[in-house]
């Protein structure tokens, strides 16, 4: 499988939106975590334990277009994707910077961190529904 092409992204119900800084250039529906500096920048399972979010995950709803710009992530509640994500898979922080990857992509070296399960297609059918349920188990897949 391949990391999930995120071209528009909105939230649902319930969903946990904060308005943040970013520490480099991201664009929307792109994974990002909070470093050690305060600031936001684009989430990487396969580098540490601080870029798989061990500090705090989310995903990007608006971009920003470079450092120390401000925008906004979406840390819980209903994600909606225009993209083809399969109900029922496990959703997961990717090897590339900033990507979303099904769980069976996982590989070694890549620290886990759970987005959420991909739920229904939304009733437009020109989203799918994500709803996060955020884990950062900070353990590395040997």
């Amino acid at each position: 499988m391949a990391a999930v092409s995120v071209t528009s992204i909105s939230v649902g119900q319930n969903a946990v939106v904060e308005v943040v800084q970013a520490a480099a250039a991201i664009a929307a529906g792109e994974v990002c975590y909070l470093d050690s500096a305060g600031k936001w920048a684009l989430a990487d399972a396969n580098d540490t334990e601080e870029t798989a979010g061990s500090l705090g995950i989310g995903i990007a709803t608006c971009p920003a277009n470079a450092a120390d710009d401000w925008f906004t992530i979406v840390r819980g509640g209903l994600v909606l994707i225009d993209t083809g994500l399969t109900k029922g898979t496990v959703y997961v922080v990717g090897a590339t910077p900033g990507s979303i990857h099904p769980d069976a992509d996982s590989g070694s070296g890549w620290y886990k961190t759970v987005l959420g399960v991909a739920g229904d297609e939304g009733a437009s059918g020109a989203y799918d529904e994500l709803p996060l349920d955020i884990q950062v188990s900070g353990q590395q897949i040997a």
